[in-house]
């Protein structure tokens, strides 16, 4: 078999020199083109290589107009979608930017950093087109995937407190919210939001677009600060409280160090109380003469037993609704 083939490729070979003849000048012109076969088989290669990726940046591009045509971009919309294009990270998967929502954030935010002329409404706009606007399972991106029908708390910039809302829609123009009272938010109006889901705690400005009656407009943002990762948000607070055991009378006074709706951290008074332990706090909120009076059980110490760290037991929600307003301050 190997002697078969030794055979053909002599008799190949042979045949190639024969049409450049035995002269040194024609050995030379054979040894020069066959030095130049991998050069020209490379070139051969890269051409059509070459090609296949115009015909797939092509393709990527037919899919985007599609897209763009089925879901009814407006051309200021259309442009959008070019720049995230051009920041997906290559012309020939480009088209992905439009329907895998992980590249479609990573892209937004890149897009955000080197063209801050790009505004967040646009952005959260086009989300709600191409249907990212459902809550992610992970980090939260946009107003454009808040929930309708969850609260948010809401703390104007003109007025004093902090104030319950329920979100009723999402829009591409903005996310509408339902407030009660005389705390309305009216054309302008800015505003700190923040919005609690099992991600955590989010943060955020913005300001209302419209009013019609006690729902508001308010307009979307792409920057959304996650504060805290637990089930309450927890601030700093040095307040003033009084502690003891539930079923006994004496109390130590003392100081808080954090506190949210949840629960608190207040240094030990003489280290008399330990893990387990169930307590009761009784203080009052700055600009207020009511007492608070809630229950705990210590569910840690730390610092050698300096500080405990409590979780309230059967607060009610007007209690948890007074506590999230004093710790809801933006930094």
């Amino acid at each position: 078999m190997d002697f078969l083939f030794e055979s053909r490729f002599n008799a190949l070979m042979e045949g190639i020199s024969g049409q450049f003849g035995t002269t040194p000048l024609g050995l030379l012109m054979f040894l020069l083109a066959l030095a130049s076969l991998p050069l020209f088989l490379s070139l051969l290669y890269l051409l059509q290589k070459h090609r296949e990726r115009q015909a797939r940046t092509r393709r990527s591009g037919e899919i985007i107009r599609k897209r763009c045509d089925r879901i009814g971009l407006s051309p200021a919309e259309r442009d959008l979608v070019k720049k995230l294009s051009d920041y997906a990270g290559g012309s020939e998967s480009a088209y992905l930017v439009l329907f895998d929502e992980p590249r479609f954030n990573k892209t937004a935010e890149e897009l955000q950093k080197h063209e801050t002329e790009i505004g967040p409404s646009s952005i959260a706009a086009l989300r709600v087109k191409l249907g990212f606007s459902r809550e992610p399972l992970h980090r939260l991106h946009s107003t454009a995937q808040l929930s309708p029908g969850d609260p948010l708390l809401v703390r104007p910039q003109k007025k004093q407190g902090v104030f319950k809302a329920l979100i009723t829609a999402v829009r591409t123009d903005g996310f509408e919210i339902a407030m009660d009272g005389s705390n309305l938010l009216t054309s302008g109006d800015s505003a700190v939001f923040q919005y609690q889901n099992r991600q955590g705690s989010f943060l955020f400005k913005s300001y209302c677009v419209k009013r019609r009656g006690g729902r508001m407009l308010i307009r979307h943002q792409e920057k959304l600060k996650l504060r805290q990762k637990r089930a309450y948000f927890r601030a700093v607070y040095t307040g003033k409280l009084q502690v003891g055991y539930f079923d006994k009378d004496e109390r130590f006074p003392t100081r808080f160090v954090d506190i949210g709706g949840g629960g608190a951290s207040l240094i030990n008074p003489e280290e008399s109380f330990d893990q387990g332990d169930f307590l009761e706090l009784v203080f009052s909120l700055p600009g207020t003469s009511e007492m608070l009076n809630l229950k705990g059980s210590v569910i840690r110490t730390s610092r050698g037993r300096k500080l405990l760290h409590v979780k309230f037991e059967g607060i009610q929600e007007n209690q948890r609704d007074r506590i999230l307003g004093l710790a809801f301050k933006p930094r």
